[in-house]
């Protein structure tokens, strides 16, 4: 039993840091809550921009923003400043709760079961079969 202690040892030592690693340089498929937040504002942005038939340009103009930034907010590469979110959506003609996501909606849009982006990690990292199903059932 005291042999196998420091295999033991070993092979979650291992793991860690093949599991810390494995999540250095972050997988653009995989998105925070801040970035599900910010592009599920931005795609309800644009939607509402375009059911009006205005131009990015026309809206930056009356909100005092460039294009660029109205083309970042909506692609949610932008976090808008509240101010600019209640200007926004006075000049959209919407009220700021219907653009406004609810912390369920953008729960229910991050995917914690899913795998396959792990696999696809794990495979990259070439990392052994006994390990890749150690990490997978954590």
């Amino acid at each position: 039993m005291i042999i196998n202690m420091p295999n033991c040892l070993l092979t979650y030592l291992n793991l860690f840091i093949n599991l810390a690693l494995l999540f250095l340089p972050f997988n653009s498929k995989m998105l925070t809550f801040k970035e599900i937040l910010y592009r599920t504002l931005g795609d309800r942005i644009k939607k509402r921009r375009e059911e009006l038939n205005y131009s990015q340009e026309y809206v930056a103009k009356v909100v005092n923003l460039s294009r660029a930034s109205i083309s970042n907010i909506e692609t949610g590469k932008h976090q808008i400043l509240l101010s600019t979110l209640y200007e926004l959506t006075a000049f959209l003609k919407i009220d700021i709760h219907l653009i406004m996501p609810t912390y369920n909606e953008l729960i229910s849009k991050m995917d914690f079961n899913e795998n396959s982006d792990l696999m696809t990690l794990l495979d990259k990292k070439n990392i052994d079969d006994k390990l890749k199903n150690d990490l997978l059932n954590l």
